[in-house]
């Protein structure tokens, strides 16, 4: 048996295999070139033109040779060049590297990377893009800060805490100190800012005309008491009634000018976390109600860890 290409076994049929006229073919002839199709059908078959002239027009499957899926024996397609696909865009048509696999693929492999902004779905690292919805922080733990390191002990950056549909905190890191660029003021705590305030007319019908954590202004004795009032705060406002109060008043009825105000005295003695008594001693001596009366509390809010370490001297060297 010898290994032949198509034309020569077509040669060889039609020259051994001629008409039997003459009855000089034999079985040897026969059998000769049918022994050598069957040595020259993998070669024919391999070496055929598939592409143009004899592509195939179904599917093909290539099958596992086994039962066991675990143990595969053939089936597999082999290709040493490359595979080709016609609908490839360009010049990109051949595919001469195996796939990876969806977990072999390195990110930073893939082309593209550095071109134009293929992932808007993402903050860039250059600040080029801004946010067009909320960013969701997702919890208490997950901080902001200049590093992007978790910080356990909460000490740098700000997080926010979700109370409830109404509410949320921002936490400020203990490590963290707020600083305006216009002055280079810088402030670590908000322990020095004012808890409460109010300024408001005692001189006939009550007015408030400004305040802050204020929910009352009383006449505790009625208005047959004059210069003797209560002002309350909102609850939570105040720790205890250890805070810093400053007053003061007009002692006058009026305000019509700068010049309409009397010698005094403002009593902000009796203090509680929850109100304080503001009272107005004229000159003479008499409880009086002021058209100008101003009060500002500075002091620890309620759940406020106190200052410590202030020294106290008596009679030093």
């Amino acid at each position: 048996m010898t290994v032949l290409s198509d034309q020569t076994i077509r040669t060889n049929i039609q020259t051994d295999l001629a008409d039997n006229n003459a009855g000089l073919i034999s079985a040897r002839d026969v059998r000769q070139n049918m022994l050598d199709i069957i040595e020259s059908l993998k070669y024919i078959v391999s070496s055929g033109d598939f592409d143009a002239a004899h592509p195939f027009v179904k599917d093909v499957r290539v099958k596992v040779n086994d039962s066991d899926p675990s143990n595969i024996d053939g089936g597999m397609l082999i290709v040493e060049s490359g595979v080709q696909f016609a609908n490839a865009v360009g010049n990109n048509r051949i595919q001469i590297e195996p796939y990876p696999g969806s977990t072999g693929i390195q990110h930073n492999g893939l082309a593209g990377l550095t071109i134009g902004d293929p992932h808007t779905q993402y903050l860039k690292l250059t600040g080029q893009r801004n946010m067009d919805a909320n960013l969701g922080m997702g919890g208490p733990n997950n901080w902001i800060n200049a590093s992007g390191i978790s910080m356990t002990n909460k000490m740098h950056g700000i997080s926010f805490r979700y109370i409830d549909a109404d509410e949320e905190i921002m936490h400020v890191g203990s490590g963290t100190t707020i600083k305006f660029d216009v002055d280079s003021s810088m402030m670590p705590t908000a322990k020095g800012s004012a808890q409460a305030w109010i300024r408001f007319n005692g001189s006939g019908n009550m007015q408030v005309l400004s305040s802050y954590n204020v929910t009352k202004l009383q006449r505790p004795l009625g208005p047959t008491s004059p210069g003797k009032f209560k002002i309350f705060f909102k609850p939570n406002t105040f720790a205890d009634g250890n805070y810093v109060a400053v007053a003061t008043s007009n002692a006058r009825s009026d305000n019509d000018s700068g010049e309409d105000f009397s010698n005094n005295t403002v009593g902000i003695v009796e203090r509680t976390k929850d109100y304080i008594t503001f009272q107005v001693l004229n000159e003479a001596g008499a409880f009086v109600d002021a058209a100008v009366n101003d009060l500002v509390i500075f002091g620890n809010a309620s759940g406020v860890i106190p200052s410590t370490g202030v020294t106290i001297e008596n009679n030093p060297s």
